[in-house]
């Protein structure tokens, strides 16, 4: 069975761990943080959401929105806000 995320319009869709990167990785830059520190933090990270689907293969978007959040938080406040200001708007 493939990841699947249930967004918040209740459409299912395949796991893209790719835009999870990316969209991490994004919020990093606009912190204004090396590129080396955002590819080190994205990979951390993006390994924490692929380790959820080990346990369920299907997973609400919100749970990985709450997931990567709170990896941010700790590492970084400001992480976090970037992160969840970029879901917002996009």
């Amino acid at each position: 069975m493939k990841p699947t995320v249930i967004k918040t319009n209740r459409k299912k869709e395949l796991f893209n761990a790719k835009k999870v990167y990316k969209s991490i990785y994004a919020a990093c830059l606009s912190t204004q943080l090396s590129k080396k520190e955002c590819t080190k933090l994205a990979q951390q990270i993006h390994k924490e959401v692929v380790k959820l689907f080990e346990k369920q293969h299907c997973l609400l978007s919100e749970e990985i929105t709450a997931t990567v959040t709170k990896a941010m938080h700790k590492r970084k406040k400001e992480l976090a806000f970037m992160y969840k200001t970029h879901k917002d708007l996009s």
